[in-house]
């Protein structure tokens, strides 16, 4: 027979929930697989630009980003409307990875989901382009600037992950 216990609370639940997701998510980042229609590749050209994920190549040499629900479909040597992919030989490349233009450590009390983890702190980062143009944005100045636009800091994702561990 099982011994009782008693049901979680909503409270306890979603912190359970939260810690799960940051524990996938850690796996998520730090897993190398190879597929780049599941999103799971990362290659760099000569210019130190990774290969994007989740986009369809064509024999026409253009992509169709299928990051978001715009689906840009994107001519070489263009840019989707994030301005964040860009298409080089019918190849997409996203331009920000491991450039982040706004790096900060917070309490987590400045985030929506406070109420899950209190007294803790979190890494927060951000980088050019957004796929929305919201007219109230809070962070328009980084949203709606392309990579040249705004000032960049050289971040691997092992740092990232690094610093949120210390």
């Amino acid at each position: 027979m099982m011994p009782f216990r008693e049901p979680l609370t909503r409270r306890e639940f979603l912190k359970k929930l939260a810690l799960l997701g940051l524990q996938l998510g850690g796996l998520t980042v730090l897993s190398n697989c190879s597929s780049r229609r599941r999103g799971l590749a990362h290659s760099t050209d000569a210019e130190g630009l990774y290969e994007a994920r989740w986009y369809e190549e064509s024999p026409s040499q253009t992509v169709q980003c299928q990051l978001c629900f715009r689906g840009c479909i994107i001519a070489e040597g263009k840019r989707g409307f994030c301005r964040a992919r860009e298409n080089r030989g019918g190849k997409l490349y996203t331009l920000v990875y491991g450039k982040p233009c706004a790096v900060q450590i917070d309490p987590i009390e400045l985030e929506p989901m406070y109420h899950l983890l209190p007294g803790h702190r979190n890494v927060a980062l951000a980088t050019a382009g957004c796929n929305f143009r919201c007219k109230f944005c809070q962070n328009w100045h980084i949203s709606q600037r392309g990579l040249e636009e705004t000032r960049n800091r050289d971040l691997s994702p092992q740092e990232i992950v690094k610093m949120a561990v210390e």
